[in-house]
């Protein structure tokens, strides 16, 4: 499948076993829907909306995401590799078994998600919120965390040595400790 369908909207769609290759999808509306082995390759989702859709065995490589929402969506066993995804939007959304590899994540919103299995690998997290998360099994060693406006949220979430001493600052600062 290779449309290009700026600007589409979609309700209660439910697609299985598709894989999409390249396309704009910019600025498309999908609500309620479910995608099951699905595939996104080469794809442009720029300013598109997941609300409330559900990701089983998923996967988006080298897709731009920018702007991309997903609020209140379910994405279980997903992968996102390579491309972009500055600027979007994971509020409230429910991860499960999901991993991002070589992803600026720059700017990007999990503000309340639950993420749960979650890997990032070789990601840009500069400017990412992880405010009111709940966090379990979240591995964040590899990715760049020194960047980070907060550390709120990412309680429980596993990182390195090298980056406890890059948020030290941060950390410092957030429960009020004073450096002399």
């Amino acid at each position: 499948m290779k449309p290009g369908l700026e600007g589409l909207t979609a309700e209660r769609l439910n697609l299985n076993r598709v894989s999409v290759v390249g396309g704009g999808w910019t600025q498309c509306c999908f609500e309620g829907c479910q995608f099951w082995d699905v595939t996104f390759e080469d794809c442009d989702l720029l300013g598109t909306s997941f609300t409330d859709c559900g990701f089983h065995r998923a996967t988006f490589t080298n897709c731009r995401l920018s702007a991309t929402q997903f609020p209140e969506s379910v994405l279980r066993h997903v992968s996102f590799s390579s491309g972009k995804a500055d600027r979007a939007s994971f509020r409230t959304a429910q991860f499960d078994t999901v991993q991002f590899s070589h992803v600026p994540l720059i700017a990007v919103d999990f503000f309340g998600a639950s993420l749960f299995n979650v890997e990032f690998s070789h990601c840009d997290l500069a400017g990412a919120t992880f405010e009111t998360c709940r966090i379990a099994e979240v591995d964040l060693r590899s990715s760049d965390v020194a960047k980070l406006p907060s550390l709120r949220g990412l309680a429980g979430a596993t990182i390195d040595a090298v980056q406890l001493i890059e948020i030290a600052p941060l950390l410092a600062a957030e429960l009020g400790l004073i450096v002399e």
